[in-house]
């Protein structure tokens, strides 16, 4: 008996809407089922966890703020996604279950049985989320559940709206299930009988979620139910055409700040447009969708090969592209004797500057300080920030007097550039002092937002916005949305051009910043500053090894006709700090055309420019100064990561590649600090090495990212008082004082 019980039920679960609605996804939507895999994957952290997007997923923002309307958009959102999930499987299979089209409303219906996969979603988002906004966002367990039950609302609330258009559009197709009626030609009873065909379905679930035996279809005429069909995926097509059409118009306005949507939000958006897209492509094309796909893609790409119209540059703003020079061996070529000695005169008048600053009569020489910072997103803007703050305020300010130079990568350089035009305001008088926690935060908003919105709303579908200057016009990317983003960040601070940094800069009133992202067509640094940096183009002091080339392109060489000096600092700092995918790589006006990102790539620290710049003025350092104090800070601690040394299949296929990518910034230090030692071995001048580093484990973690959480924030801010920090912090003062 309990046997047969048992078997019944399996049958009935078997042949159940919804258990062969799953099937039909996990056997015939591979598209699908990859974009749910990944979604997942989010949810549970297996997504590239260093880079946090479990956390951005999870915990959105908007408009810099967490809470409600940003978990209601992200609710909104998901169920746009859902939509469209429901009715791409409704228009690419809804034909194999002809019995959902003898109900009054069939689309509802699938909908209903069509809801595992987003049910099992929906339940592992809300677990999740509150167990991330508890610990990450520190707030209460009731305010957790509050955030997730605003974001359901949202799913509803989208998920309401697309029922009452099909609704409406199922009153008008009434007289068609008429006709259906009329058409039967045989005895209705056979709806208690098991149909069986390919995809066979025994019950479904009604709109008041109750079991119903499947209703035969075969007593209606095929060409009424195909009608029937055809017109409800004809009202599906209409509704994904004006999703569409939506969107066409959010990209026209999607540089307005309230549309920098929630990082969630984005990504499911971008989904949702991939789905309606290619389900209204399967509408229109039938059979030959796949082949028109194909081709499609093909003609992209050979358009975007051959038509210049079609091509997107992204642009460094204000740099003039009216002129291209010509990037080749002469561009290439090692500073001449002229342009190094050059070179030398305007840099010993700034170091100059620097000594009639720091020495008054009586005094001893003094230190002169190299500020090294490490890329990483706003986690190292952040520390960079914090620590500097903290270490200028115990050596009483002398730490950013002693300061000549700043340099390194990325995300630090965010942090650095920040604190030069704080600096330089303070001085100014335009504020009283730049070591507030205000300006601290203002580096920490939330960039991410706005970069994601961006590629979603404009980027990956049409580029049709401009911003445009001295009659060059500018792509309104997502790299230039970034760019706007962080100069409202900084309150206009790091809104300049080029030209405007070099007053302060020669006049030593603040240091020098020199930025070096690396060239991605072969390798080189472009090396940008206000400043003369010919002396890093000069020949090798080797006497048999005096190469006619070198690796360091100077961009105000190169672009000494395209007004290099109105670029803007924000097109500089973004250039320095384009990590692949989230910002576009900055194309530059030479032939062929080059392209500039992540300064990490090759320097990650600005320990080369640095060494380079210790042995080109060890003459005057030797003279002029007690020694050079080389300020490292880094957003992570130098000590190796083994992980957990688990065996995995997984892991032996992805070692040799995946170790390479993921120590490289390691093999950077390891050869920097080789470099340091033999350069203090080497020359009479005194090197110390003080650094600052951000100490991270499993409990102490912060993201690889363009976003930080309130946890995160804690984190950096409770680093300042580790043994670690503090020896280093004592260590820098005693440098600096002596």
């Amino acid at each position: 008996m309990f046997k047969a019980t048992l078997f019944r039920w399996v049958k009935n679960i078997r042949y159940s809407f919804p258990f062969q609605l799953l099937l039909l996804h996990i056997k015939k939507n591979a598209l699908l089922l990859s974009i749910w895999l990944i979604l997942f994957a989010i949810l549970m952290g297996a997504l590239a966890p260093g880079f946090g997007v479990q956390k951005q997923f999870l915990l959105p923002e908007y408009l810099g703020t967490f809470g409600a309307l940003a978990y209601f958009i992200s609710g909104v959102a998901t169920g746009g996604f859902f939509s469209a999930f429901h009715l791409y499987s409704y228009i690419l299979h809804g034909y194999r279950f002809s019995f959902i089209h003898t109900l009054k409303n069939p689309f509802r219906i699938f909908v209903i049985n069509n809801s595992i996969i987003p049910l099992c979603f929906i339940l592992i988002y809300i677990v999740k989320s509150i167990d991330l906004a508890m610990r990450e966002e520190m707030v209460s367990f009731s305010a957790a559940l509050g955030y997730s039950f605003v974001w359901v609302i949202g799913i509803v609330v989208f998920q309401v709206v697309v029922l009452a258009y099909f609704l409406l559009r199922g009153r008008k197709l009434k007289t068609h299930l008429s006709d259906l009626e009329n058409s039967a030609t045989e005895d209705i009873q056979r709806a208690k009988e098991t149909r069986l065909e390919k995809w066979r379905v025994g019950s479904y679930l009604t709109d008041r979620l109750k079991w119903q035996l499947a209703r035969p279809s075969e007593h209606y005429s095929k060409e009424m139910l195909d009608r029937i069909l055809h017109k409800h995926q004809l009202s599906a097509w209409r509704f994904e055409v004006f999703l569409i059409i939506s969107f066409l118009l959010l990209g026209a306005i999607s540089h307005l700040p309230s549309l920098a949507l929630p990082t969630a939000a984005s990504l499911l958006l971008l989904f949702t447009l991939l789905l309606v897209f290619l389900s209204v492509l399967h509408h229109r094309l039938k059979g030959w969708y796949f082949v028109i796909l194909i081709m499609g893609i093909v003609f992209l790409e050979i358009a975007y090969e051959k038509l210049d119209w079609f091509q997107f540059e992204s642009r460094a703003f204000g740099l003039d592209y009216n002129s291209r020079p010509t990037y080749d061996e002469n561009t290439f070529r090692i500073a001449s004797r002229d342009e190094v000695e050059n070179s030398r005169i305007v840099w010993q008048a700034t170091l100059e500057n620097w000594k009639a600053k720091n020495v008054t009569s009586g005094d001893s020489l003094p230190k002169l300080v190299i500020l090294n910072v490490s890329g990483g997103g706003s986690r190292s803007a952040y520390w960079v920030m914090k620590s500097f703050m903290q270490a200028d305020s115990l050596c009483y300010g002398k730490l950013f007097d002693h300061t000549v130079l700043m340099t390194g990568a990325s995300g630090g350089m965010l942090g650095a550039a920040f604190l030069h035009e704080l600096k330089a305001d303070e001085l100014d008088g335009k504020i009283d002092g730049y070591r507030k926690e205000k300006y601290c935060e203002q580096i920490a908003t939330d960039f991410l937002n706005p970069i994601l919105a961006s590629f979603t709303l404009n980027d990956w579908f049409i580029r049709y916005k401009h911003a445009y200057e001295n009659n060059n016009s500018y792509f309104q990317d997502r790299g230039f949305t970034f760019e706007r983003a962080l100069a409202n960040a900084t309150e206009g601070r790091l809104d300049k051009r080029m030209k405007s940094l070099e007053p302060n800069e020669r006049s030593a009133k603040v240091p020098t910043l020199i930025f070096s992202p690396t060239i991605v067509n072969d390798g080189r640094r472009m090396l940008i500053s206000s400043m003369p940096l010919a002396f890093l183009r000069r020949p090798n002091s080797l006497a048999n090894f005096t190469p006619n080339t070198t690796e360091n392109i100077e961009f105000s060489e190169i672009f000494r006709n395209n007004n290099w000096q109105n670029t803007s600092l924000l097109s500089v700092l973004r250039m320095n700090a384009t990590f692949p995918y989230i910002l576009p790589s900055v194309s530059l006006p030479t032939v062929p055309s080059i392209q500039c990102m992540d300064a990490g790539l090759r320097d990650n620290f600005g320990t080369k420019t640095t060494i380079e710049f210790i042995r080109f003025f060890e003459e005057w350092i030797s003279k002029n100064t007690s020694g050079v104090v080389i300020l490292s800070i880094h957003d992570l601690p130098k000590g190796s990561d083994l992980g957990d040394g688990s065996p995995s299949l997984l892991r032996e296929w992805t070692l040799p590649v995946g170790s390479v990518y993921g120590n490289l910034t390691r093999t950077q230090d390891f050869n920097f600090d080789e470099q340091l030692a033999l350069l203090a071995e080497k020359y009479a001048v005194p090197i110390d090495l003080v650094t600052f580093e951000l100490q991270q484990g499993k409990q102490w973690e912060v993201s690889l990212s363009w976003h930080l959480t309130t946890k995160e924030k804690f984190y950096i801010k409770e680093a300042l008082d580790l043994p670690k920090m503090k020896s280093q912090t004592q260590r820098l003062q005693q440098l600096i004082n002596r």
